[in-house]
């Protein structure tokens, strides 16, 4: 890569790992490690005999602190080294030397140091990086690090920061800790070109595929962030086989539970794209989700179920931390954080870190919160502490008291944000903020920028896109939580007042905002959300009827570009079912009559108007619940269901196997209640065994065997439907994914896994918890020192 590093955003044990692999490359021999307390003045050590040992040691300071590094040097391990009488002494810093510098440290350990060539300062260890490429490859934080990465990084929009915030991105790598985790992924992807990523809340899913999506971009790939469903992947795909890309699609099946996210056959053209990385070299597809949603969303599609064992296959779950990797994890917080040097002191001497380390609730998210400014700031060792266990005991604490300090504008403009998904454009949050507090009773004096801008960093993050679809609006704000947690708490303590979330309800100016709760998974006054939401179903089906047509913009991939899109049309259907399915949770069975009524009572064909072909997953079990409502309150007008909802058209809605199907199962229920039902099943019958024809010759060129197979599995399933038909149309589809198999096994190349340049060659490092926090307070006390 040919950069040059400072090495200021690696951690001290970064840094010795760095060297560690350096070194055992440039002197040709295996090194083991040793910390403070095990073997005092020593980093690394080659000890072949007793006598014969090369000892390496590791300062990772400023690149202009020469002072501070020889009075460390001079001071602490000149004694050690007499002490030990190494056969050869080497010392790696991040200081840049010149030659002066270099005699002066050679002149200090001289026998010990044979020469000049035994000091490796910055200059010395950046060439050694430039000769070996997989080191560098291995040492994300290194590369990551630097400004110019940064920038592709932040350009990429991989991580959720402005371009002028590189300091700050900086500043969070420095705490990352790559994990066996990591490395498992990165071989899946290797092999099979896709992984799912999966854990419990806050285990660090969205970090590990973000720093997979970094070395992808470092490879030359071209990164694809999915936002709303799998079809902006495809939008921007290019199939060419020389067109390196990445699809990272974060929480693919929802943030905080699975209530349906997947639109229209979604699964289906989910796998289809799984397929196709898999058989293209030149593409990867990474995904995250909740173990629990990964489960709940194998019962509820089909399509995902049949596939449970190839995707249980590529799935990585991220619930391995072992001690050292938490170890590391809470130390390179801690040292880049604003935590006082008594305080750490404190931490350490009372091995404290040991009972947070082995907590039963830490997770890197956790331990983020407890190294944050608001939590160490001004606090005693004992606060700190005492405040570090209260949170592992309850993790809710974390946003609990940041929340309750935040003016009631703030916090109402984020009940706001959390009931519109937990993301929106920013003129779309101030229009839901403002009903909202206005609903409540007040009138604010503030102007929505500065109360975005009291809540901005602590618990939102807003980026800028270009904006579409709007003749006025050129570029857009979209503000997100900054992470999923964030949302569920704002959630539960929303619901946990039954006039505050009144006033929500009542408030609500876009569609979203009324169900919300479906994805709360707990309220803080202990009743689940169903029942707390049950109280406001009769303003929630009233606000329905006037919200199902609302449009709002969202953030889509246009031109290979992310940008929010304007005036976009909503699936009405897919909303009509997620009202029916609120209604049903809350044991409200009569205010799915009510919207039914409203909507349809004198329109039966309006319908058919909301009907569109990327709307028809749900519009068979929408439809039933209509006719079923209409059945009581307009008998006859079921019975010419068929004439007025003119079932004999919906074939020019069907794309693919799964439209047949849906559209099918839908006419079904009208037909039934036609008194001529065997004449309108037949019609129907025929004119979908047509079109599922035309569906079968258009099925793209260029498709792999895996998308041809599983097409085929979507024709046999149709076939059920209509039997007697469609056995040479599968035969012909089984033929040719078996001929292009069959070609792609005869080309398919072996190559060097990219995983493994990332785990040979490491030195090996003892996993030494207590040295690792020791040596952190060491140096942390020389650099404090004037």
């Amino acid at each position: 890569m040919s950069a040059t590093y400072d090495f200021q955003n690696l951690s001290f044990d970064d840094f010795e790992r760095l060297c560690g692999d350096l070194m055992q490359v440039r002197l040709g021999v295996s090194l083991e490690s040793f910390k403070v307390g095990r073997d005092g003045g020593i980093d690394l050590r080659h000890a072949p005999t007793k006598d014969g040992a090369t000892i390496v040691q590791c300062k990772r300071y400023a690149p202009d602190a020469f002072a501070r590094l020889y009075g460390d040097l001079q001071g602490k391990e000149l004694a050690k080294v007499k002490l030990l009488k190494p056969r050869r002494y080497v010392v790696c810093t991040s200081c840049k030397l010149n030659p002066a510098q270099k005699d002066k440290l050679l002149d200090l350990f001289s026998p010990y140091c044979q020469s000049s060539g035994d000091i490796y300062g910055a200059d010395e260890l950046n060439r050694l990086i430039a000769e070996n490429d997989a080191i560098e490859r291995r040492h994300f934080k290194l590369w990551l690090g630097s400004t110019s990465v940064l920038q592709r990084v932040l350009n990429a929009g991989i991580f959720a920061y402005s371009e002028n915030e590189v300091e700050t991105l900086k500043r969070d790598i420095s705490r990352y800790v790559v994990h066996e985790g990591f490395s498992r992924a990165l071989h899946m992807l290797d092999e099979t070109h896709h992984c799912i990523i999966v854990g419990i809340p806050g285990v660090g899913k969205t970090t590990a595929a973000r720093l997979l999506l970094a070395h992808y971009l470092r490879e030359g790939y071209e990164v694809i962030s999915v936002t709303r469903d799998i079809d902006d992947a495809w939008k921007v795909l290019n199939r060419s086989s020389d067109a390196k890309q990445v699809i990272y699609y974060d929480d693919f099946l929802g943030q905080v539970t699975f209530s349906q996210k997947l639109e229209k056959n979604e699964d289906r053209r989910l796998l289809e794209l799984i397929a196709h990385c898999k058989n293209s070299n030149s593409k990867r597809f990474i995904l995250t989700t909740r173990d629990y949603i990964l489960d709940q969303a194998l019962v509820a599609h089909e399509p995902l179920d049949r596939a449970s064992d190839t995707l249980k296959r590529s799935t990585v779950r991220l619930d391995d931390y072992s001690p050292m990797v938490r170890a590391r994890l809470l130390a390179n917080h801690l040292q880049f954080s604003s935590i006082g040097l008594d305080v750490l002191q404190a931490v350490v001497q009372e091995r404290a870190y040991a009972k947070i380390i082995d907590h039963p609730n830490f997770l890197p998210r956790v331990v983020e919160q407890l190294c944050s400014d608001n939590e160490v700031e001004k606090r005693t060792p004992k606060q700190f502490v005492e405040n570090a266990f209260a949170v592992l005991n309850d993790p809710s604490r974390v946003w609990l008291r940041p929340f309750q300090q935040l003016s009631r504008d703030a916090r109402y403009l984020a009940y706001a944000l959390a009931s519109l998904d937990g993301d929106s454009e920013s003129k779309r949050l101030e229009q839901a903020w403002r009903a909202l507090i206005a609903q409540s009773g007040y009138r604010s004096e503030r102007i929505f920028i500065d109360v975005l801008r009291e809540v901005e960093g602590s618990f939102t993050h807003t980026q800028k896109f270009p904006a579409f679809g709007s003749s006025t609006k050129l570029e857009a704000h979209l503000v997100r939580f900054i992470n999923p947690s964030v949302r569920e708490f704002v959630m539960s303590d929303l619901m946990s007042e039954h006039a505050r979330l009144a006033a929500l309800f009542e408030s609500a100016v876009y569609f979203p905002q009324l169900l919300f709760w479906r994805e709360s998974r707990y309220s803080q006054a202990g009743q689940s959300p169903a029942s707390v939401a049950a109280l406001h179903a009769d303003v929630i089906s009233t606000k329905a009827i006037n919200l199902l047509s609302v449009g709002e913009p969202h953030l889509t991939v246009l031109s290979g570009k992310q940008a929010i899109f304007w005036n976009d049309k909503p699936r009405q259907i897919s909303r009509l079912h997620e009202v029916f399915q609120a209604f049903s949770e809350m044991s409200q069975i009569g205010h799915t009559r009510k919207v039914c009524l409203a909507l349809f009572g004198r329109d039966l064909g309006l319908f058919t108007r909301l009907m569109s072909s990327s709307d028809l997953t749900w519009a068979a079990q929408v439809l039933r619940v209509v006719l079923d409502m209409q059945k009581s309150f307009d008998p006859q007008s079921v019975q010419t269901a068929c004439e007025t909802l003119e079932v004999d058209k919906w074939c020019r809605f069907a794309n693919d196997f799964s439209d047949v199907r849906d559209i099918w199962d839908a006419a079904q229920w009208a037909i039934e209640l036609s008194p001529q039902c065997d004449e309108w099943h037949d019609r129907m019958r025929a004119l979908l065994v047509r079109r599922t024809r035309d569906v079968c010759a258009e099925l793209p060129r260029d498709w792999g065997a895996d998308e041809i197979e599983q097409a085929s599995e979507e024709l046999e399933l149709v076939m059920l439907d209509f039997k007697g038909e469609f056995e040479s149309e599968l035969k012909a589809l089984k033929d040719r994914a078996t001929m292009i198999r069959e070609a792609e096994d005869d080309e398919e190349e072996s190559s060097t896994s990219m995983s493994t340049r990332y785990r040979d060659g490491r030195a090996e490092l003892s996993d030494d918890v207590d040295g690792l926090f020791h040596t952190l307070i060491e140096n942390l006390e020389f650099a404090e020192r004037k």
